[in-house]
């Protein structure tokens, strides 16, 4: 049985009292937190017009809570049963939508018209967001329906990985909010001969996944108010001269110290995941064994969530290369050479460019000076600019291996275009 499994039903076992005490503080800080709340799938930033129960789902769903054959296929049946559904849903949801977002968008921006247009459209889209939810809870519902009474027990940790897949990704701030280590403890595949303190990673892996989940709650509900007062749009003062609004002076002159308030509110939700995720890949790489730690540090330091920002038409050209079926033996090995020089330049630079992205996106979530925000950016710029420039080398390499009928078969990709930097 997997690390992963035991971590549910395991009880830590700590060796020192520095330990003991650094593990109570990261165990029992999630304890006083909210628990979450249950899983809500529209985003309502804007419609997106399609479900998140998909196939991956239905898979996880079957591997997680174990299911057997004749289940299997009722969830099957149940999930066609629910696109055709949802479909219909959208059909009959999107026209209206759209004919209303088109008119405020056509109107007159400012007037009296517009936003009266804006708040139809607003209510609409809510009205939207809700019936997604209530659309497919009521799958998630007949999914559990079909549970013996000895699979309810996995269904929490099914719906646990199936939130953080929903909402990770949305909205993020920093690199490191996107990254779920219990994902990458998974895809190591531990033994036991793997873990030093098998107890204590179960527990740590329990812990962080109550706090990431609170975490990205915490997040995902500021998300949703900034949206709605977006959506809603309310007016500050209503003053006409026959059509045109007027907004004046905000009626609270505290206005701008309260939205500052706020904003920074909302930036702590990003960083409190970005900082969970720190902390908790340093705790559970203590718990490996010495040859699973850099395979550890690796998937998570290196991880494609890093870098999701990030063009990358090198390495692509690099990997298509690579496919020649062409490729004589000299030319494999001159590849290889290449490709070990890139993952070493790469590793350093995306170091330094993780820490210059942390540090400009500080620099705007915490509304600091215009001269600290302007060194930050410049830095982060110039971590790119780096970036881009390993990028363009490792296409120069390759192309020079490639002979003229080789090239034929791979153009060469364009220089990144980096205008709006300069």
């Amino acid at each position: 049985m997997s690390t992963v499994d035991n971590h549910r039903r395991s009880v830590p076992l700590i060796q020192s009292l520095c330990s003991r005490l650094l593990f109570l503080l990261i165990v029992l800080s999630p304890w006083v937190w909210p628990a979450p709340v249950p899983a809500q799938l529209s985003y309502e930033a804007e419609p997106l017009w399609r479900t998140g129960i998909t196939r991956w789902v239905l898979e996880r769903f079957i591997d997680d809570c174990t299911l057997t054959e004749e289940q299997a296929a009722a969830a099957q049946r149940l999930l066609g049963a629910h696109n055709a559904r949802f479909k219909a849903f959208v059909k009959e949801s999107k026209p209206r939508h759209e004919a209303m977002a088109a008119a405020y968008k056509n109107e007159e921006l400012g007037t009296l018209r517009w936003y009266e247009l804006k708040r139809k459209a607003g209510d609409e889209a809510i009205s939207y967001f809700a019936r997604q939810v209530e659309v497919e809870q009521r799958i998630l519902d007949q999914f559990k329906a079909i549970l013996t009474e000895e699979q309810l027990p996995a269904w929490k940790f099914f719906v646990q990985r199936l939130h953080r897949r929903w909402w990770l990704p949305v909205g993020w701030r920093y690199r490191q909010e996107r990254i779920d280590v219990i994902a990458i403890v998974e895809e190591m595949e531990l033994g036991d001969n793997d873990v030093v303190e098998p107890e204590l990673l179960s527990q740590l892996l329990t812990s962080y996944s109550r706090a990431l989940d609170n975490a990205v709650v915490r997040r995902r509900e500021c998300q949703i108010t900034r949206a709605r007062n977006n959506w809603k749009g309310e007016l500050l003062r209503t003053e006409t001269d026959g059509h045109r609004v007027w907004l004046g002076p905000h009626p609270d002159p505290d206005w701008k110290t309260k939205d500052r308030a706020e904003r920074k509110k909302k930036a702590i939700t990003h960083r409190d995941i970005r900082d969970i995720n720190h902390r908790y890949w340093k705790l559970i790489a203590a718990t490996l064994a010495p040859q699973q730690v850099a395979e550890f540090l690796d998937l998570y330091q290196h991880n494609t969530a890093f870098f999701a920002a990030t063009y990358k038409p090198g390495l692509k050209f690099l990997l298509r290369v690579e496919a020649l079926e062409s490729l004589s033996q000299e030319q494999q090995e001159a590849v290889g050479t290449v490709r070990a020089w890139y993952e070493s330049e790469a590793r350093s630079l995306n170091r330094r460019l993780i820490n210059a992205s942390d540090k400009w996106v500080d620099a705007r979530l915490n509304l600091d000076s215009a001269s600290t925000r302007k060194a930050a950016r410049a830095k982060y710029y110039r971590m790119m600019h780096w970036r881009y420039d390993l990028e363009e080398r490792l296409v120069e390499k390759l192309w020079a291996l490639l002979p003229p009928q080789q090239r034929t078969l791979l153009p060469k990709p364009k220089p990144i275009d980096r205008s709006d930097w300069e």
